[in-house]
């Protein structure tokens, strides 16, 4: 507890659904639990026994990785480095930590794409070969999905390399601004404005999930969507893009907030990206990220939300996937029916 107070609970007692809950819990609200060696144990009981497909591979990957190579010295490339044959140069880190990092390049080769984002990830060279090839695999195989994507609100992938080990998506520039960040600036936006966007991000969303397969975002957030001078909405991240090796711009550390509780289990689904949608509407309207793991109701921090509002948002955020709104198109119709318009 905060207040230093200490209990003590038998994990013998509990069942498997109920132990990997509590620790789920104990990584979004208490730091992880590495510190204490029953956890430890606990760990190593479900991943270690077969008893992992609960977990999902993506988070076992992450904390294998964590785990083995938290101590690896991944160097970011510098300002003025050139990749790609020598035809992209690094004009400066956006972001990087763990084994990834952004940069924003420029083309010395083509004028028309003088601006662009570069995301480089790197699979540790003495990490276990059949986890090295997974992780290649991984990679490959969403890099290749997100190339296929075409719709005018999403960053285009321009190209995937490979150079020297590491991995690249060369990612289009879009201009905007972060809603975290106009939010930070501005504080809370007008009902009227999040109506629209709303109904713009559910546009993406709706792409995405339209596919064949559906494709599954996993990290809707403020920070990976941008508004213009107009303001159309543009999504300009893919938490897809970066299951196994976690990202610079800290795919689960971080934003566990934005992120549907059967999701941090590893069993994500197109109700996730709803939920992380929910998410995302309470903090446009009510200034303040919502609490991990609630149904969160935006009116209870801004009195002046609408009912019609506040219930969209609490039926997104619901806990279980099938008390959510079962497709996006129902989000749809109902916020066209609240008096959203397309722009």
């Amino acid at each position: 507890f905060n207040d230093g107070r200490r209990i003590n609970l038998s994990l013998g007692r509990l069942g498997e659904k109920a132990l990997e809950d509590l620790i789920v819990a104990i990584d979004v609200w208490g730091g992880g639990g590495d510190s204490f060696p029953e956890l430890l144990e606990a760990r190593t009981y479900l991943h270690g026994e077969g008893k992992t497909e609960s977990l999902g591979y993506t988070e076992l990957w992450e904390e294998e990785l964590a785990r083995r190579f938290g101590s690896t010295n991944f160097i970011p490339l510098e300002p003025g480095q050139k990749v790609r044959g020598g035809s992209l140069e690094v004009e400066r880190q956006v972001a990087f930590g763990g084994m990834s990092a952004i940069y924003q390049v420029a083309s010395l080769e083509d004028q028309k794409l003088h601006k662009m984002i570069l995301k480089e990830s790197v699979v540790p060279d003495d990490s276990n070969e059949e986890l090295k090839a997974k992780a290649v695999e991984l990679l490959t195989r969403e890099a290749k999905l997100l190339a296929s994507l075409d719709h005018p609100r999403i960053a285009r992938v321009i190209d995937i390399f490979v150079e020297e080990g590491r991995h690249y998506l060369l990612i289009e520039q879009l201009k905007g601004q972060d809603l975290r960040r106009l939010v930070q600036e501005h504080g809370a936006q007008d009902e009227r404005e999040v109506l629209d966007w709303a109904l713009q991000i559910a546009d993406i969303v709706a792409y995405l999930h339209g596919r064949n397969p559906p494709v599954i975002h996993k990290d809707l957030t403020p920070s990976n969507l941008i508004t213009d001078d107009d303001g159309l909405i543009s999504l300009i991240d893919f938490g897809a893009a970066n299951l196994f090796l976690g990202t610079a711009t800290g795919t689960i550390i971080g934003k566990q907030a934005y992120i549907a509780p059967e999701q941090l289990r590893g069993k994500a689904r197109q109700s996730s990206d709803l939920y992380a949608l929910g998410a995302t509407l309470y903090f446009l309207l009510t200034g303040l990220d919502p609490e991990p793991i609630s149904v969160n109701s935006p009116r209870s921090a801004n009195s002046k939300i609408s009912d019609s509002m506040d219930q969209l948002v609490t039926a997104l955020t619901q806990m279980e996937p099938e008390d959510r709104p079962q497709a996006i198109e129902e989000v749809i119709e109902a916020i066209l029916k609240m008096g959203g318009k397309r722009r």
